[in-house]
C-alpha cells in the first residue's frame, strides 16, 4: 500500500487533533487517493489507487465522511491558516477571498435545506427554469503565482446554505452573511478584499 511523503505528513499533522486515532488513520489514507486518483474522486476510487482495492473493511473510510465526528468549520479555518501562510504571506500584501454559490440538484423528503431555485445554466432573461436542490457557497483565497498569467483560486471550504429570502423567513443569516464570517483575517497584511461573484449581485464587504 502506498503511505504519505515525510514532507507532506509534516504538513497535514496539523489536521490530526480534529479526528480520533482510527479516524486519522483511514483520513491520511483517502487524503493520498485524492491526490492519485484520476477522474472522478470517490472512496473506491481512492482506495483502488493507493492499493487498497480488495479492501474487505472498505466502509471504514466511507465512515469518515458520513459517521466519523469531526469539525469541517474547524478544518476550513486551519486550511486557511495554511494557505495564508504559504502561498499568500510571502507573495501579497492583500489577502483576496472569492466567494461564488452553485446548486447542487438534490430531491429527497430527508435532505435538509433542500430548495427552490433558479437554474442558471438553462434559464435566460425571458425564460426562468427552477430546480430543487442544495446551494452551496464556497470561498477561496485568489493567489498571485509567479509563473502564472492569472491569480489562482484555491478553495477553502463550502457552506450548505438556503437563499437569502428562506433563511430570513426561519429566522436564519443570508448565506451572504454567513460566508463573510470566513473572510476575517488581519496579521501583518494591509487589507482583507472579500467579494462574490459578479453574477450573484451580491457583495460581502471588506
Amino acid at each position: 500500500m502506498r503511505t504519505l511523503s515525510a514532507e507532506l505528513l509534516g504538513l497535514i499533522v496539523v489536521f490530526q487533533p480534529l479526528f480520533t486515532k482510527p479516524s486519522w488513520e483511514n483520513a491520511k489514507v483517502l487524503l493520498l487517493g485524492v491526490l492519485l486518483a484520476r477522474g472522478k474522486r470517490t472512496v473506491t476510487a481512492c482506495l483502488r489507487v493507493v492499493g487498497l482495492g480488495d479492501e474487505e473493511h472498505f466502509q471504514n473510510y466511507h465512515r469518515v465522511l458520513n459517521r466519523a465526528k469531526w469539525s469541517a468549520p474547524d478544518a476550513a479555518r486551519i486550511l486557511l491558516g495554511l494557505i495564508i501562510l504559504i502561498f499568500a504571506a510571502g507573495l501579497q500584501k492583500i489577502i483576496v477571498l472569492a466567494g461564488d454559490d452553485t446548486i447542487e440538484r438534490r430531491r429527497g423528503k430527508k435532505i435538509k435545506q433542500l430548495g427552490c431555485y433558479r437554474d442558471p445554466v438553462r434559464s435566460s432573461q425571458k425564460h426562468i427554469i427552477k430546480c430543487f436542490g442544495l446551494k452551496w457557497v464556497s470561498l477561496a483565497v485568489m493567489i498571485k503565482l509567479p509563473w502564472a498569467a492569472r491569480p489562482w483560486a484555491l478553495q477553502d471550504t463550502e457552506i450548505a446554505r438556503q437563499d437569502n429570502r428562506q433563511e430570513e423567513v426561519r429566522g436564519h443569516r443570508p448565506y451572504t452573511a454567513a460566508a463573510q464570517d470566513g473572510c476575517r483575517y488581519s496579521d501583518d497584511h494591509d487589507s482583507v478584499d472579500a467579494s462574490l461573484d459578479a453574477g450573484t449581485g451580491e457583495g460581502l464587504g471588506g
